[in-house]
């Protein structure tokens, strides 16, 4: 394995209800385009080079929560390792994080990956992209296991001060999107429990 890392993110305000309906004890964003109004609570990484797994929260967090690091170490990862590995990365993650100064360039996404070779388009289009191939299906269809909460909680939990259930639940969606990447050579379609075979990303 050459140098690569898989990485993942979290935000800080909530997501509005589609039904309108807010919580006033809670901080909102204007919906999942608002990248810059979201916030960044914590950036969860696995660096395949070194085998660590590693939280990384704003500089000023950093004293309140012991044992993680900056999004500055986070940028220096990034600019040492020669390849990002994300799901979904390319539409969410990647802007969320160029909203506020750190610059990522996913390689390989897992949910396009996964869509192309399930015979769609790699990107989201509405009324042809199918459902049914989120991060939670396809570690309940790959490994047995499922993530440990639901990402609409996570800004929740942040603003309550909650801060390692939110780092251990992108941590966790980290080591899913891990363990997937590493069985790309056969996985197992969640809707119609066929076998998939993921395109072998260049240089990694």
């Amino acid at each position: 394995m050459t140098s690569a890392i898989v990485y993942d993110c979290e935000i800080i305000k909530c997501i509005p209800p589609r039904d309108g309906t807010k919580n006033n004890d809670l901080a909102y964003c204007n919906g999942w385009d608002d990248h810059a109004n979201m916030g960044i609570s914590v950036i969860g990484a696995y660096d395949y080079l070194t085998g660590q797994l590693k939280a990384y929260v704003e500089e000023e967090m950093c004293a309140q929560i012991p044992g993680v690091d900056s999004f500055a170490s986070f940028q220096q990862l990034v600019d040492n390792r020669e390849r990002v590995i994300g799901f979904n990365s390319l539409s969410f993650d990647d802007k969320l994080c160029k909203a506020h100064d750190i610059w990522v360039k996913t390689d390989y996404d897992l949910l396009c990956e996964i869509r192309m070779a399930t015979g769609q388009s790699a990107s989201y289009t509405k009324g042809k992209t199918r459902a049914g191939y989120s991060l939670d299906a396809m570690a309940s269809a790959n490994l047995d296991t499922k993530k440990t909460g639901h990402g609409a909680l996570a800004p929740v939990l942040w603003q309550q001060g909650q801060y390692y259930e939110v780092i251990r639940y992108g941590l966790n969606d980290v080591m899913l999107t891990k363990k997937l990447f590493d069985k790309r050579a056969s996985l197992i379609d969640p809707t119609n429990q066929a076998t998939v075979t993921l395109r072998e990303p260049l240089g990694i």
